[in-house]
């Protein structure tokens, strides 16, 4: 069965979130081309990608992120009615921010924990359209979820700058486990347990 997605070119989960860092942080907190988790306490380092992560693709949401990038300020929303169908972008608000196509995919990345991958930034959206690729071109058989792995990063240039996608690989499929089905808890570490 292919995956059915539209993905055009050119209020969310309650986390924790993980994000892609296609650049380092401001304040130096966190290197570029790297991921984190934010939850409660605050943003960490994320090691989930190198050991594989069980990606919940029954439950991708795709849609318009609104954010000035002010601190403390949490991004507006505008959720697709279906993956199958992307709505037109919303109209520019004054200032420079404007919409950006995003997505949430939850996540397991440890027996007991749970995160959403919800992002609108264009090296997590370059990745995010080349894992529906890969999801399509998939035999996917039902109650079965990805796992998925970080192999590498690309450069992406253009009008507006340089910018750095992971690249993600597909490296297996697995049972749908227990804990895609229960409410997030937060824990970074965690050992190999995709095995």
């Amino acid at each position: 069965m292919p995956f059915d997605m539209d993905v055009p070119s050119g209020g969310g989960n309650s986390g924790p979130f993980i994000q892609w860092q296609a650049k380092e942080s401001m304040d130096g907190s966190m290197p570029g081309r790297s991921w984190s988790i934010r939850d409660a306490s605050g943003k960490k380092p994320f090691d989930g990608f190198a050991r594989g992560v069980i990606m919940d693709i029954d439950a991708i949401r795709t849609g318009w992120c609104y954010s000035t990038g002010a601190s403390g300020v949490a991004p507006e929303w505008l959720w697709n009615a279906s993956v199958k169908q992307f709505a037109p972008q919303p109209p520019a608000r004054a200032g420079d921010a404007r919409w950006q196509r995003g997505f949430s995919i939850p996540l397991a990345y440890g027996p007991e924990n749970v995160a959403a991958w919800e992002q609108a930034q264009a090296g997590a959206w370059s990745a995010f359209v080349a894992l529906v690729g890969l999801l399509k071109a998939a035999t996917i058989t039902p109650g079965q979820l990805p796992v998925v792995k970080h192999d590498g990063v690309e450069k992406i240039e253009s009008k507006r700058g340089v910018t750095f996608a992971p690249k993600l690989a597909i490296v297996k499929w697995v049972p749908r486990p227990p804990i895609l089905s229960a409410a997030p808890q937060v824990d970074a570490g965690g050992d190999d347990w995709t095995a």
